[in-house]
């Protein structure tokens, strides 16, 4: 094999964007009287390849008949060979290919020996001096392919291998090595060239048949299969699967025909397709020829063409040469193998678990069984990235490990494994709190859409960049109880290969495995050998509106409007009344026997914020200013401000429609990130609350009722009498009271 000096990166032009097309043809048997101008069946087949419109032509041999008729003499033959170049040339011509570059051919049988059996010595030169040139060893980049050629036609004695045939032991041993090592000699010729070489679709050509062909078998002396086969078609086989071949294709039987053969192989299964393509210049039993439809990410499906009272047609429908099961296979090993970096790790088992809260924060758990790096080299990092929607606020992951020694840390985005991880299997896990992770209806979701990040999806969802080798992964997603989507979740599958457009064929495999129990309200997902590169993404619809309110009436239903209305909407004069309505809360909840520290509480203020049922955000309604009273309510930026979901504590409350507190000195890891709310008072340094306790306000007025706004204690000082009253089930539960009962018998009657 010579090395690949010079190949095209951009010959033959690709005619499809997404797929191409190869006509196979096979035993042509031409004789010295062909006419390839007028003889019917060479024009019927002309017509047909034409309108096919293949991106390449291959030729798996026989292309002579080597008749005696044909003369004993080397000069009779070349004149056969000729014309049947010729002809080859001519269904280039047709298809507009340039014969240099998308013509291959292989000898037969017949083009070495007389009759396909007496070896005349001086055919293969004949062969080689006119066909050579077209005996492909190469990739072709522009269509994805590399082509191998192989010549089954070498024999140890001639006088007794009759029409069977043989490759060379050595041969199969050492042609991958020296294609692979033209393969780097090309990479250094040619600067341009960025094509894997392991991502190629790969392609055998030979004449002889590697595998039987049930239809064509017969039992009479000249067509018996010992006379017929390729000898040693195991281990050709087994090299051909070894190393990745996609499909064999071949001739001689003059007959089409489809198998499949599998060889383990270091404990994984090898695949290799064998395509066998009928005579197309003998009516044995009927002229054929193939059309073989590749796309590009490598699945091949076959159409057997055939002459049927003077046209071509379909044998039969095209069909895949695999399952999608079967050719996922196949595809996640060329993924693996061209994956952009390389992969870096494998996992026997991935699990993820994600358990949504009512306040639509998450707990995130990530489990990692049998982690090891993919080569064996130790590896240090491993990317960690979140996978929640984007406006998620996760917390920082806390990892725990189940390895004698193992720890690990984030690090600018990164997992840092101490010690690096290597060929030793590692078991850990991460757990990450999340909040502000999931909306529960559509129109709360929309509501950030006028703020960054910018949301254009109606959707909720939850996806995996697979970017390991990984065994087994499963997902589960479990719902708080006051929510369940509109319909079945629905499994999203992304190809990062080809600009992350939906992958079809994966997804519509991966549907079949997720399934969504409605009552406890939990969705499991668990697939096989995911594809490295993918992203699996789980998504749901979401209803209209809050369950709280959907569930009322239709006269609850407008009572809560106009209450969200009235409160969010409230001009000067009704704020300041719901404002000495909240000065006169502001004493009775100094005047608790439990609040103590009064001296302190010249930084103590009270809030009311008002649902706005049509922007879904909170509005300033009222306020009861701190003891120092120093703040311009009408030019303070506070006034006008909006507060959306999640935004601050008071945001927070509005998503978790329950009491929701804040404190900036807790000694305890938050469970909600940091949200600096600043207080209205201008004559204080103290500008950010260090404590507020936010109180949901409902109608009808229970824990259940739709919400209409927010009433938020807090304060700027850090010995306020406010932290008094933290015990959730004394002080706390006293002072929740006593703003419920304020606001519904004070506030609520006024509004």
């Amino acid at each position: 094999m010579e090395h690949l000096k010079h190949f095209s990166l951009t010959e033959p032009k690709r005619k499809r964007s997404r797929f191409i097309k190869i006509a196979h043809l096979s035993d042509l048997h031409f004789k010295i009287t062909a006419n390839i101008d007028k003889d019917p069946h060479i024009l019927r087949l002309r017509k047909d390849i034409k309108h096919q419109d293949p991106d390449i032509i291959v030729v798996t041999g026989d292309l002579i008949e080597n008749e005696i008729s044909d003369g004993f003499f080397s000069s009779q033959l070349i004149m056969v060979l000729k014309n049947v170049k010729n002809f080859l040339i001519k269904l280039c011509d047709d298809s507009k290919i340039k014969p240099k570059y998308g013509l291959c051919v292989v000898p037969g049988n017949h083009d070495f020996r007389m009759r396909g059996i007496k070896h005349r010595e001086y055919c293969k030169k004949n062969f080689n001096d006119l066909m050579g040139r077209f005996m492909k060893n190469q990739p072709i980049p522009s269509l994805n392919l590399l082509i191998c050629s192989f010549d089954s036609n070498c024999v140890e004695d001639y006088k007794v291998n009759f029409a069977s045939g043989l490759i060379e032991e050595s041969d199969i041993i050492t042609y991958f090595d020296k294609l692979k090592d033209n393969w780097s000699y090309a990479q250094k010729e040619n600067s341009k060239l960025e094509y894997n070489f392991d991502g190629l679709i790969k392609i055998a050509l030979l004449h002889h048949h590697p595998m039987p062909i049930a239809d064509a078998e017969m039992l009479d002396l000249k067509r018996r299969e010992e006379f017929l086969l390729l000898k040693n078609a195991g281990a050709f086989m087994k090299a051909m699967a070894s190393n990745n071949m996609d499909i064999v294709l071949h001739g001689h039987k003059h007959f089409p025909g489809y198998s499949r053969t599998g060889f383990i192989l270091e404990d994984d299964v090898y695949y290799t397709s064998i395509v066998a393509a009928g005579s197309a210049g003998k009516a044995d039993p009927f002229y054929s020829y193939n059309i073989i439809t590749i796309d590009n990410e490598g699945e091949i499906e076959v159409e057997h063409r055939i002459s049927i009272k003077g046209e071509y047609a379909k044998l039969r429908k095209k069909f895949p040469l695999l399952s999608y099961e079967e050719f996922r296979i196949n595809r996640r090993k060329r993924f693996i193998r061209s994956y952009e970096g390389g992969i870096e790790f494998s996992v026997d088992s991935l699990r993820q678990y994600v358990e949504i809260k009512g306040d639509g924060s998450a707990f995130l758990e990530i489990n990692f069984e049998k982690l090891k790096s993919f080569d064996g080299e130790p590896k240090i990092s491993m990317p960690y990235s979140a996978i929640l929607p984007p406006y998620s606020q996760p917390n920082d992951p806390k990892f725990s490990s189940r390895t004698t020694g193992q720890s690990a840390y984030l690090n600018n985005g990164d997992i840092i494994f101490k010690p690096p991880v290597g060929k030793k299997p590692i078991h850990f896990r991460i757990n990450v709190p999340v909040a502000n992770s999931f909306y529960f209806n559509k129109r709360n979701l929309e509501s950030v859409r006028e703020h960054p990040p910018n949301i254009t999806r109606d959707d909720e969802y939850i996806f995996f960049r697979m970017g390991y080798d990984v065994n087994d992964f499963s997902m589960q997603i479990v719902y708080p109880d006051l929510f369940r989507p509109l319909g079945k979740p629905h499994i999203s599958v992304y190809n990062s290969f080809d600009e992350n457009l939906i992958d079809e064929k994966e997804q519509s495999y991966c549907s079949n495995l997720i399934n969504y129990l409605k009552k406890p309200g939990v969705v499991t997902f668990s697939n096989s050998n995911p594809i490295p590169g993918f992203s699996y993404e789980i998504s749901w619809k979401l209803p209209i509106e809050d369950y709280e309110y959907s569930r009322l009436k239709y006269s609850s239903q407008a009572k809560v409007r106009s209450l969200r209305e009235k409160l969010s909407k409230v001009n000067n004069p009704t704020f300041n009344q719901i404002s000495k309505k909240m000065k006169e809360l502001q004493y009775k909840i100094i005047k608790l026997e439990s609040y103590d520290n009064l001296e302190q509480d010249n930084l103590f203020e009270i809030m009311l914020f008002g649902f706005d049922h049509n922007k879904r955000c909170l509005r300033l309604s009222g306020l009861a200013e701190c003891q120092k009273g120093c703040y311009n309510i009408d030019t303070n930026p506070i006034k006008n401000r909006k507060w959306i979901f999640g935004d601050g504590i008071i945001g927070q409350a509005l998503r978790s429609k329950g009491l929701t507190t804040f404190h900036a000195e807790s000694t305890g890891e938050p469970s909600l990130p940091s949200p600096k709310v600043l207080g209205v008072c201008d004559s204080t340094e103290e500008k950010e609350h260090k404590l507020t306790i936010a109180f949901p306000l409902h109608y009808p007025p229970v824990h259940n009722g739709a919400i209409i706004g927010i009433l938020s204690l807090a304060t700027c000082s850090n010995e306020s009498g406010l932290y008094s009253l933290m015990d959730p089930e004394k002080e706390f539960a006293e002072a929740h009271r006593l703003v419920h009962d304020h606001f519904y018998e004070k506030v609520n009657p006024y509004i």
